[in-house]
C-alpha cells in the first residue's frame, strides 16, 4: 500500500512538473508570435521566428518525454538498437548543452575514462535522451562553475563494453 501511494505521489509530482515545463515554451511561442506579427523589421521578425522554432522544439521534447513516461508505465517502451558513433553523439550533446548555457558563467565538458570505441550498437536515441535530460537539469540549476558528463568505459570482452555515465555539477543538485 505504501508503495502504491509513493508511485501515485511520484506520478502527481511528474505531471505537476511537466505542466509547468510545458507552459514556459508555450508562452514563449505565443508571445514571440505576437511580436513577430507586429514587427516591421525583417531581421527582428526572423529573430522572433527563430525563438518560436527553438521553443517549439523544446515543447516537442517535453511532450515526447511525457509519451515515453506513459510507454514505460504501460510496458510498451521499445528499445531500437543500431550502430552509432559515440564521439559524434557526445559532440552533438555538447553543442546542444552549450546553447542551453547561454551567457551563464559555466564550463561544460565530457570526461571519458577508458577506451571509447569508435562504433557501438545500442539505442543511441534513448541514451542521448537520458543524458540531455540530466545535463539539461544540471545546467538549469547551476548558475556558475561547471557541468560535466563523465563516461567510464570498461571493456568486458571483444564484443561488449560497460559504459557508466555520471552528470556532475556545482549546482544545488537533485
Amino acid at each position: 500500500n505504501a508503495e502504491l501511494e509513493r508511485a501515485s505521489r511520484m506520478k502527481s509530482d511528474f505531471l505537476a512538473n511537466m505542466s509547468h515545463e510545458i507552459r514556459t515554451p508555450m508562452n514563449a511561442v505565443i508571445g514571440m508570435a505576437e511580436i513577430a506579427m507586429h514587427e516591421k523589421d525583417p531581421s527582428k521578425q526572423l529573430d522572433s521566428l527563430l525563438q518560436i522554432q527553438k521553443s517549439g522544439k523544446n515543447l516537442l521534447n517535453i511532450i515526447n518525454d511525457i509519451l515515453d513516461y506513459s510507454k514505460i508505465e504501460s510496458g510498451k517502451m521499445e528499445l531500437i538498437e543500431d550502430d552509432y558513433v559515440p564521439f559524434e553523439e557526445f559532440s552533438d550533446i555538447a553543442n546542444m548543452m552549450i546553447t542551453r548555457i547561454g551567457d551563464k558563467d559555466l564550463e561544460f565538458y565530457f570526461l571519458v575514462e577508458g577506451p571509447l570505441p569508435h562504433k557501438l550498437h545500442a539505442d543511441a536515441m534513448r541514451i542521448r535522451q537520458v543524458i540531455i535530460n540530466l545535463a539539461g537539469n544540471a545546467i538549469k540549476f547551476t548558475h556558475e562553475g561547471a557541468v560535466a558528463i563523465e563516461v567510464k568505459c570498461t571493456p568486458l570482452s571483444n564484443e561488449m563494453i560497460d559504459m557508466m555515465y555520471h552528470v556532475k555539477d556545482t549546482g544545488i543538485g537533485i
